[in-house]
This record gives C-alpha cells, sequence and structure tokens, in this order.
C-alpha cells in the first residue's frame, strides 16, 4: 500500500497544477479577447417631430440628447443610419467638449464611409474623462440635426487585475 501512496499522491499533484494552469490561461484567453470592444450606435429620427433616437447594440433606444456610452482605450465606436431612419447622410462626428482634449478622443479621428451612411473611430491611448460631441447629420428633407450625447472613457485597468 506504501509502495502505491507516493505515485497516487504526483498524480494527484499533477493533474491539480495542470488544472489550475488551465484555469490561468482561460483567464488570460478572456482578458485578451475581451479587451477592446465595440460600440455600434445605430441613428434615427422620429418623422413627424424630427425626435432624434440612438439605438445601441442590444436595440435601447434613448434621446440621443441624453445617450451617453461608456467606453474603454482600444474600443472602437461605431456609427450608422438605422433602417428606414428618415436621414440621409452622418455629416460629421464634432468633439465639443472633452477631458482629454478634441485631438485625443479618437486614434486617427473618426473614418467615414464612401456615402456617409457609418462611421467609426477607434478610442486612443490618450483618451480619458468624459467628451460632449455632436453628431450631424442630414433629415431626409435637406435639413441639418444636431445632436450631443456623450462618451466616457474608463480608465485603463492595470496589469494583473
Amino acid at each position: 500500500m506504501k509502495k502505491l501512496f507516493y505515485p497516487l499522491l504526483g498524480l494527484v499533484l499533477l493533474f491539480s497544477s495542470c488544472n489550475k494552469a488551465q484555469e490561468e490561461t482561460t483567464e488570460l484567453d478572456t482578458k485578451v479577447t475581451s479587451a477592446a470592444t465595440s460600440t455600434h450606435l445605430k441613428l434615427s429620427v422620429n418623422e413627424g417631430s424630427q425626435e432624434s433616437l440612438l439605438i445601441n447594440s442590444n436595440g435601447l433606444k434613448s434621446l440621443a440628447i441624453e445617450f451617453s456610452s461608456t467606453v474603454s482605450i482600444g474600443d472602437t465606436m461605431y456609427w450608422e443610419l438605422a433602417e428606414n431612419s428618415n436621414l440621409l447622410s452622418i455629416e460629421d462626428i464634432v468633439i465639443v467638449t472633452s477631458d482629454c482634449g478634441a485631438e485625443n478622443l479618437f486614434k486617427d479621428g473618426v473614418i467615414f464611409n464612401e456615402d456617409k451612411t457609418r462611421c467609426y473611430g477607434v478610442i486612443s491611448e490618450k483618451a480619458y474623462g468624459r467628451t460632449k460631441y455632436d453628431i450631424v447629420y442630414i433629415y431626409k428633407d435637406g435639413s441639418k440635426i444636431t445632436d450631443d450625447p456623450e462618451v466616457k472613457v474608463d480608465p485603463p485597468t492595470p496589469p494583473g487585475e
């Protein structure tokens, strides 16, 4: 019986350490793959009132003027016209006020597709705090509509957390 004790103990310890290493690898993989995320905002306007709505990726609607997003460094923010949005194009994303300065919010500015129905910006390493920005878009009758939602950049997570 003594002869079997030490080999069995060795197998238990080996299995335990392999299992622990697997848990740590899975944790690390989760951190790496979930590090950068994206925020998708669809733009729409109610026809009669010209009341602007932002619709997030979960389908939640909010008046654009009351909308606030929380993002992290490296995240991507997308804006696009919703189906039947009553809008022709997104003309511009303009930084109004920013804790980090307008030039530091998006890594390479905001990038528009050819017909200006979609655009995106990647949150810069220099970004922090709150930013109010304007979304300028063209209503179907040709008039300009401007809304000013907010984005909050979470501070970076220290390594090892």
